[in-house]
């Protein structure tokens, strides 16, 4: 039942557990609005707006909370550090909303951060401004993934800084990012992309900076900046684009690393929807980037590009002239039992039918019914796996065995039954086609069993009592394992 409430921390306090609140009319608050421990809220934007104009926090997460919808969540006062937006000791899901700090001094807005993450963060959409001169739009202490649900859904600009970690981990897996100030700020070098320092650690696998000053920055001797993936745009002429001036691990294993001339910078938040593929150079020409390879890693100098040159390659053991088969059921993901030496060499995946399935890192994902070629290759090795994708109905061979055994556990009350089938070494079941009869007898009064082929066997159908009591199942052509 709908409930309406006279403020958002009064509708933070009174909400039970698991429930929804959401936003029925824009809201100015005069002081942060904290969601308390001991339960699990979702806060519905639902097109409304949050707006801060004091010196403070707007939203303090102490319990777990999950922002979704469109809407927007910001500051209007510029003179303070002090307005950070989100600060989460809890546990907080991003999947929607626009949080901005400030109203747009790209020099002297004096703004805090847009998240400030003590807690447990996941960012899986939603957009960021950060109007500031010394904060960055993130500061992790904490654990944080930001790992967009669809392709840049996740979108993060700031004046000074997309992500600092002090202490924790952040994990990047996607997202299209910017920082972009004013030209005569830009010309400082004063302005970090990735700024790892304390304990901090950030791990890039795949991201998209269109513009930066310092890409990679590490400010203290315990402090690590892995890249594995990704497409990184730095301001051509700056002597910090990858630098450990402080000490610090800067490792890169991967990715693409470019320059953008100075006279082609785009300043402000429009840097997200500026075109920079024709005014780039590759960053090797600064001579940093060598000092952040990983032993084996090489850059092309004329892409720019980072790979790990392999040295094998197989998935299930095989390799390119041979190639296994992998069934999966439509919605399901299944990671590829490949092996690449050495560990962090560069694999590219392609799917020769993505309508089917699509491969991401060795993760397929099943599409669609049908058959598709998945290649990985590395270097001048290559591996091929077939993935045989069935439909909603299709059942593994745990699945057929749950369904020839009757609600006590048992075969027709005989648990000898099951004991005395075949397994093979997942304990799974080993059944044959029988082209013969097209089913076969079940019961405990002899322990008959059908043997399905496993590159044939499929459901059952709704059993027929016959023969005393046994159950027949009809096998068709669909279960796989």
């Amino acid at each position: 039942q709908n409930k309406q409430f006279a403020s958002l921390q009064t509708a933070a306090n009174e909400a039970k557990n698991n429930d929804q609140l959401r936003l029925v009319s824009n809201i100015a608050t005069v002081q942060k609005v904290v969601f308390p421990t001991g339960k699990a809220l979702t806060l519905d934007l639902n097109g409304k707006d949050i707006v801060s104009n004091y010196n403070g926090v707007v939203l303090q997460i102490d319990g777990t909370l999950t922002i979704t919808g469109e809407g927007q969540v910001y500051t209007t006062d510029d003179s303070a550090s002090g307005n950070n937006i989100l600060v989460n000791n809890g546990t907080l899901t991003i999947e929607g909303g626009t949080f901005r700090s400030g109203t747009g001094n790209l020099d002297t807005a004096d703004n805090g951060y847009i998240l400030d993450n003590a807690g447990v963060a996941t960012i899986t959409g939603g957009t960021f401004y950060g109007y500031t001169a010394y904060s960055m739009a993130i500061r992790n202490n904490g654990t944080m993934t930001i790992d967009p649900a669809t392709s840049n859904s996740v979108r993060i600009w700031d004046a000074h800084g997309i992500v600092g970690a002090q202490s924790g981990t952040v994990t990047i897996n996607g997202g299209l990012f910017s920082v972009s100030p004013s030209k005569t700020r830009a010309n400082g070098n004063s302005d970090s992309c990735f700024y790892a320092y304390g304990t901090g650690k950030i791990i890039i696998n795949d991201c998209t900076m269109k513009e930066g000053v310092r890409l990679l920055f590490t400010g203290s001797s315990n402090a690590v900046i892995e890249v594995n993936g990704g497409y990184l745009v730095g301001m051509k002429g700056s002597d910090y684009a990858v630098n450990s001036w402080y000490g610090g691990n800067i490792d890169i294993s991967g990715g693409t690393f470019k320059m953008v001339d100075l006279n082609d910078w785009v300043v402000g938040p429009e840097a997200l929807n500026s075109d920079i593929s024709t005014s780039v150079k590759n960053l090797s020409q600064v001579g940093d980037l060598k000092e952040g390879l990983v032993e084996g890693a090489v850059q092309d100098l004329t892409t720019g590009t980072v790979t790990i040159p392999a040295t094998a390659l197989s998935i299930n053991g095989e390799t390119y002239d041979t190639a296994s088969v992998v069934f999966c059921k439509v919605g399901e993901t299944k990671t590829l039992d490949y092996t690449v030496a050495p560990e962090k060499a560069t694999i590219v995946w392609t799917s020769g039918n993505p309508d089917v399935a699509t491969v991401k890192k060795g993760v397929v994902t099943a599409v669609s019914a049908g058959s598709a070629l998945i290649k990985a290759e590395a270097g001048t090795f290559k591996a091929n796996v077939i993935v045989e994708v069935k439909s909603d109905d299709y059942m593994s061979y745990n699945e057929f065995v749950k369904a020839l055994v009757n609600g006590n556990g048992t075969f027709d009350g005989d648990a000898s039954a099951y004991n005395a089938f075949d397994k093979d070494s997942d304990s799974r079941l080993i059944v044959k086609w029988s082209p013969v009869s097209g089913c076969r007898a079940i019961g405990t009064n002899n322990h008959q069993y059908s043997e399905c082929d496993r590159e044939t066997a499929a459901s059952y159908e709704t059993p027929n009592r016959v023969n005393g009591g046994c159950a027949q199942y009809q096998i068709t052509n669909s279960m796989v394992s």
